[in-house]
């Protein structure tokens, strides 16, 4: 998702509008959907529990180039017949919730820093913003309350136009995270 979405998607749009490029689009779209499917074992990317995998580990540093695509993705196909489904939408949607809690604020711990030991990894706020506006993987929010006020409280209460459309909307910013999770 970090190097080949923008790409992809660029290619199919640019192309005349004909049953190839319909076929292209679905096809690009169920290649979303499956990538943000929960993955088994040690495979890329997003896990059931949270986690974003690559390399056959944890590994925020490259979750967060990932998460760009996917995140862009979702919410350039939303409402339309090429969106993802509930089930990769929630699952990606838990694994940006993940990530927030284990890097508390913003940078996540040199235990899951892999090849990239320097302590300036950090996970990206617009990326929940991004996906609140998608809203709810279950349709009931225009807006992921969930989501938006992750980012309300990640993007250290900079006045912006999403978090300007957000507390608008009667968002507050989430507390912080804490205690034990399980799954």
């Amino acid at each position: 998702f970090n190097t080949q979405t923008t790409g992809r998607i660029a290619s199919i749009l640019m192309m005349e509008d004909t049953p190839e490029k319909l076929q292209y689009l679905r096809s690009f779209s169920r290649w979303i959907d499956y990538g943000c499917r929960p993955a088994l074992g040690l495979s890329g990317s997003f896990k059931v529990d949270g986690g974003a995998f690559h390399h056959r580990n944890n590994y925020p540093a490259y979750a967060v180039g990932g998460l760009d695509g996917a995140v862009n993705s979702v919410w350039l196909l939303q409402d339309s017949e090429f969106e993802i489904s509930r089930q990769s939408h929630e699952n990606l949607k838990f694994a940006l919730l993940t990530m927030r809690k284990y890097c508390n604020l913003v940078t996540w711990p040199l235990s899951l820093s892999g090849r990239h030991p320097d302590g300036k990894g950090k996970l990206i706020p617009w990326h929940y913003a991004r996906l609140a506006e998608v809203g709810s993987p279950d349709k009931t929010e225009k807006i992921d309350t969930e989501l938006a006020s992750a980012y309300l409280r990640l993007n250290y209460g900079k006045k912006d136009s999403y978090s300007k459309k957000f507390t608008k909307a009667g968002i507050i910013p989430e507390k912080a995270p804490e205690g034990n999770w399980g799954i």
